[in-house]
């Protein structure tokens, strides 16, 4: 009867605040049985209803951001705005076929490991690469954006440009990140 119930008045559902609907869909997928809610929540037609895809291969994690980062949803959910920087960052990790240095560099700890959970990759690799990260943010590269006006006349644009080569050879251990080998290969180059 319950059920039947539900299927009759489905569209009630658009009567809930986005708050409380994402409330129910945070509960789902943080749950022990999230793929049969997923699945119920086909069956009743909800996930139509609120545009809800790609959940059919959905890996359990217990990270909510992860678990909205394997589906698509089309509705408007409540979302903060850090919730929605690491959702598509990760989903721009999950499109990956791997985590690299380059992407702990530039994604992070914290959404590798994630997305490592989701990709069965052992996290004590992923923690051992960021160990051996020789930067892990470019305020740590041994030399200042004053340093590169005044010693090789660098400016504007170009001081994110040298910033951005700068890192991706130390990050691939192709430059040591001394103060003084820097300034030997901007010399030669």
């Amino acid at each position: 009867n319950l059920y039947k119930s539900f299927k009759e008045n489905i569209k009630e559902i658009l009567t809930l605040s986005n708050t409380r609907i994402k409330e129910e869909i945070d509960k789902i997928l943080l749950s022990d049985y999230v793929r049969k809610g997923l699945k119920l929540l086909e069956e009743l037609g909800i996930t139509k209803i609120l545009k809800i895809e790609n959940y059919e291969d959905i890996v359990p994690i217990k990270s909510l951001e992860g678990m909205y980062a394997q589906i698509k949803i089309g509705y408007d959910l409540p979302f903060t705005k850090v919730e929605k920087d690491n959702i598509e960052k990760l989903k721009k990790i999950l499109k990956e076929k791997e985590i690299t240095k380059e992407t702990l560099y530039k994604y992070g700890l914290y959404l590798c490991l994630i997305a490592a959970d989701i990709k069965s990759i052992n996290k004590k690799t992923i923690n051992k690469m960021y160990k051996e990260l020789p930067i892990h943010d470019k305020n740590e590269i041994n030399i200042k954006a004053e340093e590169l006006m005044q010693e090789f006349g660098i400016c504007g644009k170009m001081i994110s440009t040298t910033f951005e080569e700068l890192e991706n050879l130390i990050i691939n251990n192709k430059l040591k990140n001394k103060r003084s080998e820097i300034i030997k290969y901007l010399k030669q180059k």
